[in-house]
């Protein structure tokens, strides 16, 4: 039985043929591991604002994130894992779908973050988090300085 696509943005002929697999045969793919000076010193979970899901007067940063917050259950536990094993961290990180976007929300992936009962939480929870808004310039600033 090939697996449904999700996020309606998965190109990869790799991607198609893993979803011909076994349910049990679960994969995921890391967004991005910042390796500055060839090393590696953070792993990301980056996803884009998807307006249809932002409702008006809410924040689209935090709505996104309560949602990403909600699927990547399984993904923030390997990716905190890995990066412990490797002594670095992990982060979530949320931007505007363009191609130069101009503010960040950041947050550290966590044991704490992990243990919550996301499934069950509404988006007003993400406001309990140490997210943290940054402009492009200061985001920069921390890929740079990881």
């Amino acid at each position: 039985m090939v697996k449904e696509e999700t996020t309606g943005k998965r190109p990869s002929n790799y991607s198609l043929w893993h979803r011909t697999l076994p349910n049990e045969c679960y994969a995921m793919d890391i967004d991005w591991v910042e390796c500055p000076g060839g090393i590696p010193r953070a792993l990301i979970e980056a996803s884009e604002i998807n307006y249809e899901y932002v409702n008006k007067g809410e924040d689209p940063y935090k709505k996104t994130l309560w949602y990403v917050l909600r699927r990547t259950w399984l993904q923030r536990e390997v990716l905190y894992h890995i990066a412990k094993k490797l002594g670095i961290k992990a982060y979530i990180v949320i931007h505007e779908p363009v191609e130069k976007p101009e503010k960040f929300l950041l947050l550290e992936i966590t044991q704490k973050l992990n243990e919550q009962d996301w499934k069950n939480s509404n988006p007003r929870d993400v406001d309990n988090l140490n997210a943290t808004f940054l402009p492009e310039s200061k985001y920069r600033e921390f890929v740079i300085n990881l």
